[in-house]
């Protein structure tokens, strides 16, 4: 019976040593900085205040109360805090439970990521006087410490949970007395919350968290004016998530019923185009049918700037049927409104996160991805991916200057593919996620400079993300959650200086049959001369034959629309060295003509030097696709015609004549060497005789082909 006695003492003994200790936290040794503080007297923090089937919460009376209306397990809520996890750190909760609190446990949930395998760490009590710790990795949960007698809890009232992120070690405190020491965890992510066990309420009094913060490195000017878009596009939901059209005349965003942590989330994909006459955003219209398909949470998230290709984060089946707001999808316009939509393969795509964001070049070229990867720097990082045919290449991560150990999200990459704009919850700000930022330093992508706060003008207490700006540089549109009940409405900013991105080019036109004059539909097709690349394609309206293009400064371009069964008339647009410029834009019309005997094309993309006959590197694509026409038409026969300028003073006629035949048949020898037959092709020389401009013009500097025979 002696036996027995001892080793009930021996258990009980074993059951209260985590709280016999009479060590106490010295609060002069926590951080200095209050990071964030809320003793709920108001909502300024916006706490989603929501009531539904498995939680309620609500503010009264001075405290947040948070009630689990689930009757098997706990449930939480949190939000991502931009504090440095190597950093000292430390989080403090007043609570009480004041119904229900035997079950699961209630308190502190902290070190937790939004991956689809939960990550988590929690610090509970429940309300007989015990403890716990506990973790989950990868959605398997594991006692740090199980349950635990406590007698320094409180049996009634308020207890102050407070955990110390001190150095190496991690303090874990109930009413200021420590409870227990553990090495600190490796990081899991940012986000910090509560968690109550089943069928309980909690009522937290004060909720701080203190943190010393690095300088703030911000753009030089950070005075920005923004006003709300305005009835128009703003209404009594949530609007967020702009995305513009290139030239800034259509918008696209995302209009939700109900938002928030424990809230139900249905969106309606809305659209809206400005009219240049009264400078004005027009009444909001909802997507048609087969994009919006009044389910789940799609987002669009592209727009091409010839406004005939839409992508959408989301998924759908064989069959056009919404399944998930995860993966991309595009849409096609045609003559029936839009196509069923695609899906974008990324080559081993990989996202542990719930969430994920999108953002593409103007020209659908580059890809910027916003996710959780095994081998990343913490959370979510920002990745680059470039098409590549039918598919987009495995995304690279953009590297340790851009990303942090926290969430790195909701990037725009203007239209200059150099400017990048995103935001963080793991860089020095003035609240949760700040947006930033920062330049491509080279063609890498992996090099960038160091990101810039854009200030506290755009950059609140609270999360701050979607910003989007258009081809012009001057405004941006971005989410503004400052109204008192956390409603989402779309703003407009002014960009400072030294925030804009370089400026662009702006190419608009029609495509035109060159016989008839009517316009016609085709798609437009941009090159890169100097690198014989193509740099983006785009197609021409099937109502009007209009097309939009942005084209970056520094390169040489080469610019066509192409149809089957039509020669296409390249146009040269070199802005190599015109940055000095500014933003301009150009109005291009292009022609295509049909393949028809006696046709006559100029080739535009055929560059010789001066007085010479040896053909330029940037007369390669040119050539490559009169060679694909050729080989395509396999009975076709062409006269090439060399004509020059009037060239130099001391030029004479008989001389100009040789030159230009040089240029025929140097254009002849190379598609030879590529296995067009020489018969199939006539070279003539016209000299000066011949202009199509007047006066000494380079562009009288020319090669014609001319169909012979089809």
């Amino acid at each position: 019976m002696r036996q027995v006695f001892y080793l009930l003492l021996l258990f009980c003994i074993v059951d209260t040593i985590p709280c016999i200790s009479q060590v106490m936290l010295d609060r002069t040794k926590l951080p200095k900085t209050v990071y964030f503080y809320d003793d709920f007297t108001d909502n300024r923090n916006r706490w989603s205040l929501n009531d539904h089937s498995n939680a309620r919460s609500s503010i009264r009376n001075g405290k947040f109360y948070f009630e689990n209306k689930l009757t098997e397990k706990t449930y939480s809520r949190w939000d991502s805090y931009g504090i440095d996890p190597t950093r000292n750190y430390y989080i403090e909760m007043v609570l009480a439970i004041t119904k229900g609190g035997d079950g699961q446990g209630t308190g502190i949930l902290f070190n937790h990521t939004t991956s689809k395998k939960e990550n988590v760490y929690e610090f509970k009590i429940s309300s007989n006087q015990y403890f716990c710790i506990y973790k989950k990795i990868e959605g398997e949960s594991q006692p740090v410490i199980d349950w635990t007698k406590c007698n320094s809890l409180n049996k009634t009232g308020n207890n102050t949970l407070g955990i110390f992120a001190k150095g190496s070690d991690m303090l874990f405190f109930i009413n200021d007395y420590l409870v227990y020491e553990m090495t600190r965890p490796e990081f899991l992510g940012n986000d910090i919350g509560m968690v109550v066990s089943e069928a309980t309420e909690m009522a937290i009094d004060e909720f701080t968290i203190r943190f010393n913060p690095l300088l703030i490195n911000k753009v030089a000017d950070t005075t920005m004016v923004y006003k709300k878009v305005g009835a128009a596009i703003n209404s009594a939901l949530d609007d967020s998530y702009p995305i513009l059209s290139a030239d800034g005349k259509l918008m696209f965003f995302s209009r939700t019923t109900n938002r928030g942590s424990i809230g139900i989330e249905a969106s309606t994909l809305m659209y809206s185009e400005f009219n240049d006459s009264i400078k004005e955003w027009s009444q909001a219209k909802s997507l048609p049918k087969e994009i919006n398909q009044g389910i789940g949470n799609p987002q669009v998230i592209y727009i091409s700037a010839d406004k005939n290709t839409l992508i959408v984060n989301a998924s759908y089946d064989d069959n056009g049927r919404y399944i998930k707001p995860e993966g991309v999808s595009v849409f096609y316009r045609n003559k029936q409104g839009w196509s069923a939509p695609e899906k974008i393969i990324i080559e081993e795509f990989e996202n542990r996160s719930k969430r994920e964001a999108y953002a593409f070049s103007a020209n659908n070229q580059i890809m910027i991805l916003s996710v959780q990867t095994k081998n990343g720097y913490g959370e979510r990082d920002l990745y680059v991916s470039f098409k590549k045919k039918d598919r987009w290449t495995k995304p690279k991560n953009l590297g340790q200057v851009v990303n942090s150990v926290s969430n790195d999200y909701s990037p725009c990459l203007a239209p200059d593919n150099v400017t990048l704009y995103y935001s963080s919850s793991g860089k020095p700000g003035y609240g949760k996620s700040d947006i930033f930022m920062t330049r491509r330093l080279d063609d890498t992508w992996l090099n960038w400079s160091e990101p810039k706060n854009l200030g506290p003008d755009i950059n609140s207490p609270l999360h701050d993300s979607g910003l989007q700006v258009d081809a012009h540089g001057q405004y941006a549109y971005m989410n503004d959650y400052s109204n008192e009940i956390q409603k989402g409405e779309i703003c407009r900013i002014k960009i400072p200086e030294s925030a804009k991105p370089k400026p662009v080019v702006i190419v608009k036109g029609k495509v035109y049959d060159k016989l008839t004059n009517e316009p016609f539909p085709a798609s437009i097709i941009y090159e890169n001369l100097e690198k014989n690349i193509r740099e983006g394609m785009a197609t021409s309206s099937p109502e009007d034959g209009s097309y939009t293009l942005v084209l970056p400064y520094g390169i040489n371009y080469g610019l066509l629309a192409s149809a089957k069964g039509y020669l296409s008339e390249s146009k040269n647009i070199d802005i190599r060295d015109s940055l000095i410029n500014g933003f301009i834009e150009m109005k291009i019309d292009l022609y295509l003509t049909p393949l028809n005997v006696e046709q006559t094309l100029i080739l535009n993309t055929i560059f010789f030097e001066e007085d010479k006959f040896e053909l330029k590197e940037t007369s390669l694509p040119e050539l490559n696709r009169l060679y694909e026409i050729m080989l395509e038409n396999s009975h076709m026969m062409l006269e090439i015609a060399g004509h020059t300028d009037f060239g130099t003073v001391s030029a004479n006629e008989q001389e100009l004549l040789i030159l230009s035949t040089k240029r025929a048949e140097a254009v002849k020898k190379i598609l030879v060497s590529k296995g067009i037959l020489e018969t199939r092709i006539t070279v003539v020389g016209y000299g000066r005789s011949r202009p199509i401009i007047s006066g000494n013009d380079s562009r009288n500097r020319r090669v014609e082909v001319k169909i012979l025979k089809l």
